[in-house]
């Protein structure tokens, strides 16, 4: 059986936290999943808790990862049958995918997380999940993945795009409850993603929050708010106040993340 390096979770304290460099063997396919060589991988906040092992309920063993992109390697003989059913394009070896974290089994109601944890199975018992990322392959369900063009490319963005999912419900979410004026505290990944679906959906007025200042020139330069204040700003009830027109905002969402300085305004 072929090895492949991965980053593996351990319950037990290592030298890198809860998470152990290790030779293991590459993933075997089955018919309604797909094998990508990985070509990138975020690390999520939760990632983040998984590696000071913070969360009781994680198997051991496990390889973590559940945002990532990777180029199709081999494919299950019903994978293009389930991309059709999806109204998505088939893929072949070579294709460049992303893909939904989230997974079903049949019988189960709740669902699994690739990397993280498989279905409940009683209060805080997990199934095994199937692996992530962060490892050189990984099987991947025909049920999430999204082939992805050339167009998206780029150093980071496809492993991303997963997380972005998120910020499309909350601009939907805010379409749905007419809100027309928004603010938008914090400008990372997510604080951007929502900023964009916010004016694709078509909410009038945009403002978004941030204290780090390349985050505030970046989401300057993107032009996508109507107005990027820098929440450490003195003046930055009366900017506001005047933005608003004295009005407020109908709704403010935070997506600041583990950055809570972002929300001392």
């Amino acid at each position: 059986m072929k090895k492949m390096k991965a980053w593996v979770y351990s319950t037990k304290k290592c030298e890198y936290g809860f998470i152990n460099l290790k030779d293991v063997p590459e993933p075997e396919n089955k018919d309604d999943q797909v094998i990508i060589k990985i070509k990138g991988v975020s690390v999520c906040g939760t990632d983040e808790n998984l590696l000071k092992g913070e969360f009781s309920e994680i198997h051991d063993g496990i390889i973590p990862g559940h945002e990532f992109w990777g180029e199709v390697v081999q494919i299950g003989a019903l994978t293009n049958d389930i991309l059709r059913k999806r109204g998505l394009q088939e893929v072949k070896k070579g294709s460049l995918i992303t893909s939904e974290s989230h997974y079903n089994i049949e019988g189960f109601r709740e669902e699994g997380v690739i990397g993280l944890w498989g279905p409940e199975i009683s209060k805080g018992k997990y199934l095994t999940p199937i692996n992530g990322a962060y490892a050189e392959y990984c099987a991947v369900p025909a049920e999430c993945i999204y082939p992805i063009s050339e167009e998206l490319i780029s150093e980071f963005l496809p492993s991303l795009i997963e997380a972005a999912g998120n910020d499309a419900l909350v601009a939907q979410f805010l379409i749905e409850n007419n809100a027309n004026n928004v603010g938008i505290v914090g400008c990372g990944p997510h604080g951007l993603y929502a900023q964009i679906f916010m004016k694709h959906f078509g909410i009038n007025k945009i403002a978004a929050f941030e204290t780090d200042s390349y985050r505030v020139d970046f989401a300057r330069n993107l032009q996508v708010s109507d107005k990027v204040f820098n929440s450490n700003d003195q003046n930055l009830d009366e900017k506001v106040h005047d933005f608003t027109e004295g009005k407020g905002f109908d709704a403010v969402v935070d997506l600041a993340g583990k950055y809570r300085d972002v929300l001392d305004m």
